[in-house]
């Protein structure tokens, strides 16, 4: 969707014509996860856990697969021709990611980076 038609359903809640229900609740899953950013870890003082990881996932998820939101998943994906890891390493990737999101230099990187 487009930012105006995004920021339309976000400000009004009316849907837009010609769009699936699931793109709608993406949109609507991802604000609910921005708010909750905004709101509980922006300037919050200590670190980003596994906790909140999955509380932000749940979020995104809430409106489009509420099973499968807030937990690391179980099976194997594959996106395009890539294999991304298997649910065996996810635990211990994710816990790799967050000792370096929360190191002293990540956090003077650019928000982009």
């Amino acid at each position: 969707m487009t930012l105006q038609q995004t920021r339309s359903i976000l400000e009004t809640r009316i849907a837009v014509a010609a769009k699936s229900l699931e793109e709608h609740n993406e949109i609507l899953g991802l604000d609910a996860a921005m708010n909750y950013i905004n709101q509980r870890l922006l300037y919050r003082l200590r670190d980003i856990t596994i906790c909140d990881i999955l509380e932000i996932h749940k979020r995104v998820l809430e409106h489009v697969n509420p099973v499968e939101g807030g937990q690391f998943r179980r099976t194997q994906v594959y996106v395009g021709g890539q294999i991304p890891p298997g649910p065996s390493e996810i635990q211990k990737l994710m816990t790799q990611f967050l000792e370096w999101l929360n190191f002293e230099d990540a956090l003077e990187l650019h928000y982009v980076r």
